[in-house]
C-alpha cells in the first residue's frame, strides 16, 4: 500500500478544533497507542478538553476565580453560544495563554474547592 503524499507533509503539531478533540478524547480507546496525542501542545489540548467537559454550568464561576473579568467571561459565552463544554474549554485556553507556565490543575482544584 502506497502512503499519500498529502498524508506526508501533514504536520503532527496541526491545530485541532475543540470538536475533533472531544472526539478524540471519547473514542480513545479505540485508537492504537502510536497515534495517541504526542506533542505536548496535543496532550495539554486533551486534558483541557476532559477538564472543560467536567466543569458544565461552573466554568463560569471557575472564571471569576482565576480573575477573568465579566466582559471576558460574556465574550466566550457569546463566541460558544450553543456549547456549554466548549464555553469551559475556551476559558481553560484562555487561561493558559494569559497565565503560561503557572496554569496548574492544582489552580483549578484550589479554585474549585473554594466554591
Amino acid at each position: 500500500m502506497e502512503s499519500d503524499p498529502e498524508d506526508e507533509n501533514e504536520k503532527p503539531e496541526r491545530r485541532h478544533t475543540f470538536a475533533s478533540l472531544a472526539l478524540r478524547k471519547r473514542y480513545s480507546y479505540l485508537a492504537p497507542p502510536a497515534l495517541s496525542p504526542q506533542s505536548p501542545c496535543e496532550r495539554t489540548d486533551l486534558r483541557m478538553a476532559i477538564v472543560a467537559d467536567h466543569l458544565g454550568l461552573s466554568w463560569t464561576e471557575l472564571a471569576r476565580e482565576l480573575d477573568f473579568s465579566v466582559e471576558e467571561i460574556n465574550h466566550i459565552r457569546v463566541d460558544n453560544p450553543n456549547s456549554l463544554t466548549a464555553q469551559s474549554f475556551m476559558l481553560l485556553k484562555k487561561w493558559v495563554h494569559r497565565d503560561g507556565k503557572s496554569a496548574t490543575m492544582g489552580v483549578v482544584t484550589a479554585a474549585k474547592r473554594l466554591q
